[in-house]
């Protein structure tokens, strides 16, 4: 084989021109430019020895130009195997047939294999046939990218079938370009159908508008952004989040943007029956990507395939890199041992540990020593193993609590064995308690209904003995020891009667009776029952009391509010050094308030928000161990019931809290306006009962209230009909003339408001005023607007003998004031 330098200048390595046509540029001008050329050029004589071989090609082969001059054949470089193929191109070639680029394994002077192309045409030299000139190609490189880019498909493919939620690629007109989903269910139209159209084509024009603007902040700020809307799909309404993060392409300007949709139905759901709605945010990722289709008809399309190979993989992994940034659940890979592989940045954010001090440790150090077993068992099961399964176990975060996780995970095999698992996690904790909260609320609005309903009973039955204890003691002839035990009897009745009110209260809490009181008293009197106690125990409790205008509160209720604050105060001091409970008065800006403060363990910054949350409670959760505070368990809802009742006295409680310094809660109420407050709220002025001679119509399904009232008004010189019936009251009212209708509202046939409606439609001369008696505050009408004008007072179960006169001389005066009378004839 010849040295380039052997050659004349005047001669071409690829073709020699003959007389008369046009030069070309010397030989070794070309030779030097081959020497630069990236891929291996060749030239061999009619016997297939080379002639020349740039530098890339000898480097290639590792041959060296001193090789080269000793003579080198092709059949030299290529294996014994294709020998045959290798001649038979060759002569074909020599004949003029120019074939396509033919595939060899070659071999290197060092004995190394690898796979070529070559593509050959003549050589001629003064119009005469001198050998072949060709190219060179080692596919060693583009194999090995091929098999990378299968094996980043087959992980995304398994990521996307862990997934099961939606995810649309979108250019910057909102073009649907791709739909991944397992989830057809949740779109419109099936993803073939959407596919090259516009996001406005199906969606309203709201949710449009905000899918769009998510993709142009995306694309313009290069920032994830986030959006809420609803559809209506087929008969049901569906909720959904989505999420956009912008697609770089080729590293210039993006104009693809990822949009991940999550349905959020359920917690939607959630929210609208629980007031204290989780944010508990639901999300899946899709992703399914398309296999490479190379193409191979020239050696300058296989360049450009092998270009287009790199950049499909530097975007498909660009796609991947941004799904696993913006997912808000955990996506990890673990292999077959349980060692973490890769965590995205969800693991820190709901376990609070940082992902990257997991990568190389086990995921079987984080779950819960209950569920270990269980799942040990699964991923160790041959045949559970391949199944792709949502299982829940609990892991633990890093300031040791534990978290409820929902896991979906799919294992990658290579050549029969496992290689890792890919999976999905969900924090599903706060889902949960919502779940157990609604159980709760259910229960507790049962125990609610069930007090309400025996504080009814108790004030019917209250109402009686309360009444003839009071008739009784207007006896002037009973002897002394018995007036005094009969007043004894009367004073525990009314203790009873505070009972009642309390379970009340408990049921549904409301305002209560409101009189103009002063908080200094409210808090002495509470401190009075309890100093004695925490004094033994070695509790200081003292209070600084300023002087403060009144508020008008239920001193009862709030009473309780200072009880269940203390309470909670005492739970929490009880294992510091210093057991000081301290108590405050004061006014500021028109409010006044009073302070509670501890010394006790604190409240962590991140549950102050919870605390008056109904059932939740963290009573014994930070005890020691040797502590007996282990053992106490909050029902949760003191603090709830305590926000209710200053809520409703139109006031607020704030919480400052620091943990092993203590803790201060301060309610704030508003001072009593004395301008709408008539004559200072000051008690009823009774009024003497002169209703003889009056008619009066008695209506309640108690027995003993209407034998109690009937002596009560008979005595008065009242003229008395009562029933149980409202329907057969009604009938009396029509044939007769009553000045007063007493009317219970809870009956079992005809209940008070439908008897009372009724009333309005008789004629002005056979209408009462009336008065009702009820043993329940919501009971009745709904506002003042919903009250009839014949409707003068109203009476609460139990009640004094003295109201119930003072009640009905304001009606008897009322009745005689709209005129109208009839007779009873």
């Amino acid at each position: 084989m010849q040295n380039p330098e052997e050659h004349s200048p005047r001669q071409s390595p690829l073709s020699i021109p003959g007389e008369g046509e046009a030069s070309v540029p010397p030989r070794d001008i070309i030779y030097g430019f081959l020497n630069y050329f990236p891929q291996a050029v060749f030239e061999i004589d009619l016997q297939a020895n080379f002639r020349f071989a740039n530098d890339f090609g000898l480097e290639m082969f590792g041959y060296t130009r001193e090789d080269l001059a000793k003579g080198i054949s092709v059949l030299d470089i290529i294996i014994p195997e294709d020998h045959e193929k290798a001649r038979a191109r060759i002569g074909q070639a020599l004949q003029g047939q120019l074939p396509k680029p033919n595939a060899y394994t070659a071999i290197s002077k060092d004995g190394r294999r690898f796979p070529v192309l070559v593509q050959v045409n003549p050589l001629m030299e003064n119009g005469k046939l001198v050998g072949l000139v060709g190219v060179l190609f080692n596919v060693e490189k583009y194999q090995s990218l091929q098999e990378t880019i299968k094996d980043q498909n087959s992980k995304l493919m398994a990521i996307i079938q862990a997934i099961p939620d939606i995810i649309f690629i979108l250019d910057d007109e909102g073009t649907y370009i791709d739909i991944l989903t397992t989830e057809e269910g949740l779109l419109y139209l099936p993803p073939s159908e959407l596919l090259g159209k516009k996001v406005g084509d199906y969606l309203p024009a709201d949710v449009t508008e905000k899918a769009l603007g998510a993709v142009r902040l995306a694309l313009e700020t290069g920032l994830s952004q986030m959006v809420e809307y609803c559809l209506d799909i087929g008969e049901n309404r569906k909720w959904f989040e989505g999420r956009t993060a912008a697609l770089d392409h080729f590293g210039g300007k993006p104009n693809l943007v990822v949009f991940a949709v999550h349905d959020i139905t359920r917690r939607k759901e959630m929210e609208l029956e629980l007031v204290d709605a989780r944010n508990l945010l639901e999300m899946k990722v899709d992703k399914r990507t398309q296999e490479l289709e190379a193409t191979n008809q020239s050696l300058l399309q296989e360049i450009q395939e092998r270009m287009r190979a790199e950049n499909h993989l530097d975007d498909s992994e660009a796609r991947y890199r941004a799904l696993f940034k913006t997912a808000q659940d955990i996506i990890y890979n673990v292999d077959s041992e349980g060692i973490f592989k890769s965590l995205n940045p969800a693991f820190t954010n709901i376990l609070g540990w940082d992902n990257n001090e997991w990568i190389g440790r086990s995921l079987f150090e984080l779950i819960h020593p209950d569920d270990l077993a269980k799942l040990k068992d699964r991923v160790y099961n041959p045949e559970l193993i391949k199944k792709s399964r949502i299982g829940i176990i609990r892991l633990k975060t890093l300031n040791g609590e534990y978290k409820l996780i929902e896991t979906s995970s799919h294992v990658h095999e290579k050549n029969g064995k496992v290689e890792y698992f890919i999976g999905i996690g969900r924090d599903i904790t706060d889902r949960r308690r919502t779940e157990e909260a609604l159980i709760k609320s259910e229960r507790m609005a049962a125990v609610g209904t069930l007090s309400a309903g025996v504080a009814h009973e108790f004030n019917n039955i209250h109402t009686s003995i309360q009444g003839f204890l009071e008739l009784a003691l207007m006896d002037k002839t009973i002897p002394p020891a018995t007036k005094s035990s009969l007043e004894r009897v009367l004073k525990a009745t009314r203790r009873a009667t505070k009972v009642t009110k309390n379970l009340l209260a408990f049921a549904k809490p409301e305002k209560g009776d409101a009189s103009p009181s002063n908080l200094n008293d409210i808090i002495n009197d509470v401190i009075a029952l309890l100093k004695n106690e925490y004094a033994s125990q070695g509790v200081s409790l003292t209070f600084n009391a300023s002087p403060i205008p009144l508020c008008l509160v239920d001193s009862a209720q709030i009473g309780q509010v200072v009880m269940n604050m203390i309470i909670n105060a005492r739970h929490a001091i009880m294992e510091s050094p210093e057991k000081i409970i301290a108590l405050e008065t004061g006014q500021k800006a028109g409010r006044v308030y009073f302070l509670i403060s501890d010394t006790g363990c604190g409240i962590p910054k991140e549950n102050i928000h919870k605390l008056f949350l109904p059932f939740y409670t963290t009573k014994g959760e930070y005890a020691k161990p040797a502590s007996p505070l282990v053992k106490v368990k909050g029902s949760g809802l003191g603090l709830s019931i305590c926000n209710t009742i200053i809520q409703n006295h139109s006031g607020e409680i704030d919480v400052q809290s620091e943990i092993d310094k203590g803790t201060t809660m301060t309610v704030w109420l508003p001072v009593l306006d004395y301008a709408h407050t008539p004559e200072h709220q000051s008690s009823v002025k009774l009024k003497k009962p002169d209703l003889k001679g009056r008619r009066i119509l008695i209506l309640d399904d108690e027995a003993d209230v209407r034998d109690l009232l009937n002596n009560v008004l008979t005595k008065s010189g009242c003229i008395i009909e009562e029933s149980d019936d409202g329907a057969l009251a009604l009938e009396i009212l029509k044939s007769k003339f009553f000045d007063i209708a007493l009317v219970d509202l809870q009956m079992p046939k005809m209940d008070g408001d439908e008897f009372i409606g009724l009333i309005s439609e008789l004629p002005l001369e056979k209408r009462p005023a009336c008065i009702v008696i009820t043993g329940r505050k919501t009971e009745g009408f709904e506002n003042l607007a919903d009250i009839p004008a014949h409707v003068v007072k109203t009476i609460m179960k139990p009640f004094d003998l003295s109201e119930l006169f003072s009640s009905l001389v304001d009606a008897a005066e009322a009745r005689d004031g709209w005129g109208g009378a009839g007779t009873n004839e």
